[in-house]
């Protein structure tokens, strides 16, 4: 089953926007790429390009917003976040493929984005919901293994 975050609303059209993103928790704390525009923090990854795996995108993404390249480890959750988007004008269905994953080498030195670590303490400003969402799943699963 597939967790829904948002309101869809009726007798709107959604554009579907799938993306692939990469859960990495160390000692506790949460890889994350800033957003000053959306003010809040958001998982490392986005939207795939056109015929592109959700490994291969997420890959890319990774290497164009921290410079990391990521080993990328077992899928651990879908989700789909119903958003109004005011850059775009307009409405999204993201479709948002979750992978646990951990950091291999900068290799591009020139990223969009500064990795950031935080901790459990700034989930609350995750922007999307679904990605606090699965991000606090992975949390009580590596409590509950250790």
């Amino acid at each position: 089953m597939m967790k829904e975050f948002g309101e869809k609303l009726p007798n709107v059209q959604y554009v579907l926007r799938v993306g692939s993103y990469a859960v990495i928790i160390e000692n506790e704390r949460i890889a994350v790429v800033p957003s000053d525009t959306l003010k809040g923090f958001m998982l490392i990854g986005g939207g795939l390009e056109n015929g592109e795996s959700e490994i291969v995108g997420l890959c890319r993404e990774a290497l164009e917003e921290v410079g990391y390249e990521i080993s990328i480890g077992e899928k651990i959750g879908v989700a789909t976040e119903y958003l109004y988007a005011e850059i775009d004008r307009k409405y999204f269905a993201k479709e948002c493929h979750f992978y646990r994953a951990q950091l291999g080498e900068k290799v591009n030195s020139t990223p969009e984005y500064d990795l950031i670590w935080i901790g459990i303490d700034k989930l609350p400003e995750m922007y999307h919901r679904s990605h606090q969402w699965i991000i606090e799943q992975e949390l009580l699963t590596e409590l509950s293994t250790n």
